[in-house]
């Protein structure tokens, strides 16, 4: 299991890194069975790749911050 926290999604993609973590465990035999988001992220954080092909699988679009923040109800 790889756990982390990714801080600065413009200077490091999210698919940089998970195209790093496929690597690393490819080269320990495995796989990546799927990925977590814990939290939400900015849209931008997806720009160049989908939830899906992070291993987001279950994403939901109030995981996108810019959509949680539009559907809290402020009143």
């Amino acid at each position: 299991q790889v756990s982390m926290n990714l801080t600065d999604y413009q200077r490091t993609s999210l698919k940089t890194v998970y195209r790093a973590v496929e690597e690393a465990a490819a080269s320990m035999g495995t796989g990546i069975e799927r990925g977590e988001l814990i939290g939400c992220a900015p849209l931008e954080a997806f720009r160049g790749t989908t939830p899906d092909a992070v291993g987001l699988h279950d994403f939901r679009p109030e995981k996108i911050l810019e959509t949680h923040l539009n559907s809290e109800d402020w009143s």
